[in-house]
Order: C-alpha cells, then sequence, then structure tokens
C-alpha cells in the first residue's frame, strides 16, 4: 500500500514536472501576448515535434544495432575482416567471403522473363506451381515468364496456353530448384479449353 502511494505520488510529480516543462516551453515559443489557444496549439506542436525525433532517434539506433550485429557475425563467420592503416579502419572480404558472395549473387540472378522465345503450339499446356512463400521472388519470376511466353493465368498458380516450352526454361526450373514445385500437363481433348 505504502509503496502504492509513492508511485502514485511519484508519477504525479513527474507528469507535472513534464507539463510545466511543456507548457513553459510553449509560453516562450508562442511569444509576448499570445493567445491560451496559440499557447496550447504550440505546446501540442513542440510535443509532436519531440515524439517524432524520439522516435527517429530510437528507430536509428535499432538500424545501427543491426548493422553492427551483422557485421559482426559476418567476421565470426570468416567472411570479413578487418584491416587498420593509420586511423583508418575498413573492411575486407576474406576467401570464404569471396566464396559466399558467389553464391549469393547466383541465388539472387534470375534469368531474364524475355529470353525465352515464344513458340506457338498444337496442344494446350497447363502449368501449375505452388511455390513457397520464401521463395516469393522466383515465384514472380516465373509468372512473369509465364505471362510473356503467352500462357492465360487462370488462377495465380494455374496458367494455360498453346504453346511450346523452351527447353532453356525447363532447364532454368531445374537450375532455380523449382521443378518440384512446377507441374506442367499438355491436354489432347479438350472441353471447354476451346474458348481460349
Amino acid at each position: 500500500m505504502k509503496g502504492n502511494l509513492t508511485l502514485r505520488l511519484l508519477e504525479l510529480v513527474g507528469d507535472l514536472g513534464r507539463e510545466v516543462f511543456e507548457l513553459s516551453d510553449a509560453f516562450l515559443t508562442a511569444g509576448y501576448g499570445a493567445s491560451y489557444g496559440k499557447i496550447e496549439m504550440t505546446r501540442r506542436t513542440r510535443a509532436k515535434e519531440r515524439s517524432r525525433a524520439l522516435l527517429h532517434d530510437q528507430q536509428t539506433t535499432h538500424t545501427r544495432r543491426q548493422y553492427r550485429n551483422l557485421l559482426y557475425r559476418l567476421k565470426q563467420g570468416g567472411f570479413l575482416q578487418t584491416e587498420r592503416r593509420g586511423a583508418v579502419q575498413r573492411f575486407i572480404l576474406t576467401h570464404k567471403g569471396k566464396a559466399h558472395l558467389l553464391r549469393l549473387k547466383k541465388n539472387f540472378a534470375l534469368p531474364h522473363p524475355h529470353c525465352y522465345h515464344q513458340r506457338k503450339g498444337d496442344v494446350f499446356v497447363i502449368i501449375a506451381f505452388d511455390i513457397p512463400e520464401t521463395e516469393r521472388r522466383k515465384r514472380d519470376w516465373l509468372r512473369s515468364v509465364l505471362k510473356h511466353l503467352g500462357l492465360k493465368m487462370i488462377q495465380r498458380s494455374v496458367w494455360v496456353g498453346k504453346i511450346k516450352i523452351p527447353e532453356s526454361f525447363l532447364k532454368d526450373l531445374k537450375e532455380l530448384r523449382l521443378l518440384p514445385f512446377v507441374e506442367i500437363f499438355t491436354v489432347t481433348k479438350t472441353g471447354n479449353l476451346r474458348t481460349l
């Protein structure tokens, strides 16, 4: 009970102190002879500015902390090392770091969607896929390629059209490790697909 009363009293004094500070700041900023409305508006504006500045400082601190943590993990993993020349310290990629960079570039590099030649076919081709969310970039790339090849979207992951599938496209699907997620069907007898 006694601690609860102390807590309330300290909170009240803290709140009063902050309010007195904000009111004094607004009174001095608003200028001599300002109305109550102008002083109150100035107080609210200054409080918003302080909140924004505090939020910006917190975000900047968080970003810097993330950057330092990433550098630390890269150094601990043996991908980076530091070199000091006089007062200047710089980071250098190690052999392990260069190899990792090449792997990352290979994993992130996707063929241009327009690099495949469009060829009309005699039978309908249905391409259905279920690519995990972790491979979103590859899924978006696949949709772009299918659109470029002339297929029509039936659902977001089901496309149909009369085309011949380029072998280079199948090879790229294999290299990008997308084959387990993609099904390709050919339809020789059509039902209501004739309208496409």
